[in-house]
């Protein structure tokens, strides 16, 4: 499956700051806390974390809240969420550089971007 690029996050304002490159996605997956689980929409995604969204009929987690993300076609990321916005999460994957070289691998690919 191929993932479509919608927009180089270059033009963000902030974007400059970060360390990983992020990739603009639109991926599905699904956030687990514990026994819970709900579908989600990744937009933003990097080696280092993701934007993704979340349908605001739920209860969201809170900021600090350990979760599971899986992503469809490559698996499960330890994450932190570090932001709640309306209808959104910002996340930092817990253990990066446990899966940075295949995740940052995978994007490349899927992507079709250097």
């Amino acid at each position: 499956m191929r993932v479509p690029l919608i927009a180089s996050s270059a033009s963000r304002p902030g974007a400059e700051r970060r360390r990983e490159k992020r990739y603009q996605v639109d991926l599905p997956g699904t956030v687990r806390v514990g026994e819970m689980s709900s579908p989600v929409t990744v937009s933003d995604l990097s080696a280092s974390g993701a934007l993704v969204a979340f349908d605001t009929e739920h209860k969201p987690f809170r900021a600090g809240t350990q979760l599971i993300l899986l992503l469809d076609e490559f698996g499960a990321i330890e994450a932190r969420i570090v932001h709640v916005g309306n209808g959104f999460y910002g996340l930092s994957f817990v253990n990066p550089h446990l899966h940075r070289d295949r995740l940052t691998q995978w994007l490349r690919q899927e992507v079709g971007a250097a």
